[in-house]
Protein backbone atom coordinates (compact mmCIF):
# COMPACT_ATOMS: atom_id res chain seq x y z
CA UNK A 1 0.00 0.00 0.00
CA UNK A 2 3.05 2.27 0.67
CA UNK A 3 3.98 2.37 -3.15
CA UNK A 4 0.27 3.87 -3.74
CA UNK A 5 1.19 6.49 -1.33
CA UNK A 6 -1.15 5.30 1.13
CA UNK A 7 0.76 4.70 4.59
CA UNK A 8 -1.82 2.23 7.14
CA UNK A 9 -1.58 3.86 10.43
CA UNK A 10 -2.41 0.87 13.72
CA UNK A 11 -4.16 3.23 14.85
CA UNK A 12 -6.71 3.68 12.40
CA UNK A 13 -6.10 0.10 11.54
CA UNK A 14 -7.36 -1.87 15.05
CA UNK A 15 -10.40 -0.06 15.46
CA UNK A 16 -11.68 -0.76 11.87
CA UNK A 17 -10.71 -3.96 11.43
CA UNK A 18 -12.73 -4.53 15.52
CA UNK A 19 -15.45 -2.72 14.35
CA UNK A 20 -15.50 -4.99 10.91
CA UNK A 21 -15.59 -8.22 12.36
CA UNK A 22 -17.99 -7.32 15.53
CA UNK A 23 -20.12 -5.90 12.50
CA UNK A 24 -19.45 -9.70 10.80
CA UNK A 25 -20.18 -11.74 13.78
CA UNK A 26 -23.12 -9.58 14.33
CA UNK A 27 -24.71 -9.77 11.29
CA UNK A 28 -24.19 -13.14 10.93
CA UNK A 29 -24.98 -14.39 14.51
CA UNK A 30 -26.75 -11.50 17.40
CA UNK A 31 -25.79 -8.01 17.90
CA UNK A 32 -24.78 -9.55 21.07
CA UNK A 33 -22.20 -11.86 19.85
CA UNK A 34 -20.82 -8.49 17.94
CA UNK A 35 -20.43 -6.71 21.10
CA UNK A 36 -18.47 -9.59 22.65
CA UNK A 37 -16.63 -10.15 19.68
CA UNK A 38 -15.49 -6.44 20.08
CA UNK A 39 -14.72 -7.07 23.51
CA UNK A 40 -12.64 -9.74 22.54
CA UNK A 41 -10.71 -8.35 20.35
CA UNK A 42 -10.13 -5.66 22.62
CA UNK A 43 -8.50 -7.82 25.12
CA UNK A 44 -6.61 -9.50 22.13
CA UNK A 45 -5.24 -6.43 20.96
CA UNK A 46 -4.73 -4.61 24.18
CA UNK A 47 -2.73 -8.36 25.17
CA UNK A 48 -0.72 -7.18 21.89
CA UNK A 49 0.41 -4.28 23.12
CA UNK A 50 0.93 -4.89 26.75
CA UNK A 51 4.21 -3.41 26.29
CA UNK A 52 3.05 -0.28 25.81
CA UNK A 53 1.14 1.01 28.99
CA UNK A 54 -1.15 3.76 28.19
CA UNK A 55 -2.42 1.35 24.64
CA UNK A 56 -2.39 -1.77 26.88
CA UNK A 57 -4.64 -0.35 29.88
CA UNK A 58 -6.97 1.33 27.53
CA UNK A 59 -7.93 -1.48 25.68
CA UNK A 60 -7.43 -4.42 28.57
CA UNK A 61 -10.17 -1.96 30.48
CA UNK A 62 -12.46 -1.14 27.37
CA UNK A 63 -12.67 -5.34 26.86
CA UNK A 64 -13.13 -5.95 30.34
CA UNK A 65 -16.02 -3.26 31.23
CA UNK A 66 -17.29 -4.13 27.79
CA UNK A 67 -17.66 -7.89 28.97
CA UNK A 68 -19.46 -6.95 32.38
CA UNK A 69 -21.58 -4.31 30.70
CA UNK A 70 -22.80 -6.77 28.12
CA UNK A 71 -23.31 -9.41 31.28
CA UNK A 72 -25.60 -7.10 32.92
CA UNK A 73 -27.58 -6.44 29.69
CA UNK A 74 -28.23 -9.84 29.03
CA UNK A 75 -29.30 -10.56 32.69
CA UNK A 76 -31.71 -7.61 32.33
CA UNK A 77 -32.82 -7.84 28.64
CA UNK A 78 -32.95 -11.81 28.67
CA UNK A 79 -33.00 -12.71 32.32
CA UNK A 80 -29.54 -14.91 31.41
CA UNK A 81 -29.20 -16.31 35.67
CA UNK A 82 -32.93 -17.46 35.23
CA UNK A 83 -31.91 -19.17 31.42
CA UNK A 84 -28.70 -20.90 32.72
CA UNK A 85 -30.43 -22.13 35.75
CA UNK A 86 -33.28 -23.34 34.25
CA UNK A 87 -32.03 -27.01 32.69
CA UNK A 88 -32.78 -26.46 29.43
CA UNK A 89 -28.58 -25.79 28.27
CA UNK A 90 -26.64 -28.61 26.88
CA UNK A 91 -23.25 -29.27 28.05
CA UNK A 92 -21.13 -26.64 25.97
CA UNK A 93 -23.22 -24.07 27.17
CA UNK A 94 -23.35 -24.85 30.71
CA UNK A 95 -19.70 -24.73 30.38
CA UNK A 96 -19.93 -21.15 28.09
CA UNK A 97 -21.49 -19.54 31.73
CA UNK A 98 -19.43 -21.20 33.89
CA UNK A 99 -16.28 -20.45 32.28
CA UNK A 100 -17.56 -16.97 31.10
CA UNK A 101 -18.58 -16.17 35.21
CA UNK A 102 -14.94 -17.14 36.13
CA UNK A 103 -13.68 -14.89 33.61
CA UNK A 104 -15.46 -11.46 34.64
CA UNK A 105 -14.44 -12.79 38.51
CA UNK A 106 -11.26 -12.55 37.50
CA UNK A 107 -11.05 -9.46 35.98
CA UNK A 108 -11.57 -7.42 39.91
CA UNK A 109 -7.87 -8.57 41.13
CA UNK A 110 -6.96 -8.13 36.96
CA UNK A 111 -8.39 -4.85 36.93
CA UNK A 112 -7.60 -3.53 40.44
CA UNK A 113 -3.90 -4.59 40.37
CA UNK A 114 -3.47 -3.40 36.59
CA UNK A 115 -4.76 -0.06 37.57
CA UNK A 116 -2.34 0.11 40.61
CA UNK A 117 0.17 -0.72 38.16
CA UNK A 118 -0.38 1.84 35.32
CA UNK A 119 -0.71 4.20 38.11
CA UNK A 120 2.79 3.26 39.36
CA UNK A 121 1.84 2.09 43.30
CA UNK A 122 2.19 -1.55 42.72
CA UNK A 123 4.97 -2.87 44.51
CA UNK A 124 7.09 -4.78 42.02
CA UNK A 125 6.68 -7.83 44.41
CA UNK A 126 3.12 -8.20 42.91
CA UNK A 127 3.44 -7.30 39.47
CA UNK A 128 3.37 -11.27 38.67
CA UNK A 129 0.22 -11.40 40.73
CA UNK A 130 -1.13 -9.11 37.73
CA UNK A 131 0.24 -11.26 35.36
CA UNK A 132 -1.13 -14.84 36.66
CA UNK A 133 -4.29 -13.26 37.22
CA UNK A 134 -4.48 -11.64 33.74
CA UNK A 135 -3.33 -14.91 32.01
CA UNK A 136 -5.93 -16.61 33.78
CA UNK A 137 -8.86 -14.32 32.98
CA UNK A 138 -7.89 -13.54 29.32
CA UNK A 139 -7.80 -17.66 28.88
CA UNK A 140 -10.93 -18.18 30.55
CA UNK A 141 -12.04 -15.32 28.34
CA UNK A 142 -11.01 -17.43 25.49
CA UNK A 143 -12.46 -20.18 25.89
CA UNK A 144 -15.90 -18.52 26.59
CA UNK A 145 -15.74 -16.83 23.67
CA UNK A 146 -15.01 -19.74 21.87
CA UNK A 147 -18.28 -21.67 24.16
CA UNK A 148 -20.14 -18.08 23.08
CA UNK A 149 -21.14 -19.81 19.92
CA UNK A 150 -23.21 -23.00 21.15
CA UNK A 151 -25.51 -20.53 22.60
CA UNK A 152 -28.45 -19.87 20.70
CA UNK A 153 -29.73 -16.77 19.49
CA UNK A 154 -32.38 -16.89 22.26
CA UNK A 155 -30.50 -16.82 24.95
Amino acid sequence: MEKLGIRLNPVVIWPAFVLLASFCIGWAFSPYKGIATASYLCLLIGLIHRRSRNVHAGLMSAGMATDILLVLVLEFQRSAIATSTGGSLNLFQIAHVVISTMAVIAYVPTGILGYRRWKGTLSTEKIPLHLRFGVTAFSLRTLGYVLMFSMSNSV
